[in-house]
């Protein structure tokens, strides 16, 4: 496994007990941006919004990114279905 399958494996993982137990149905389509070495996150409906907030909280962090009730945070030139 690479270092990319791991940080994928572990934002996964974070967003999954972190994020998930608090999720309400109003938080569909929001973006969730989250530190995988802290577990802390920012969540917003707007992307760029969520990217500033993350930001300026977690200024070295890599983050990794989910949109809450779909699959992935973007779809390429197509129609992405939500979970």
């Amino acid at each position: 496994m690479d270092d990319d399958e791991k940080f994928i494996e572990k934002g996964i993982a974070l967003y999954e007990q972190n994020v998930v137990p608090h999720l309400k149905n109003e938080d569909t389509g929001k973006y969730v941006f989250l530190d995988v070495k802290t577990g802390g996150y920012v969540m917003d409906a707007n992307q760029l919004n969520a990217y500033h907030q993350a930001r300026s909280r977690f200024p070295d962090a890599l983050f990794y990114i989910h949109r809450v009730g779909y699959k992935a945070a973007h779809s390429f030139g197509g129609y992405m279905p939500r979970l």
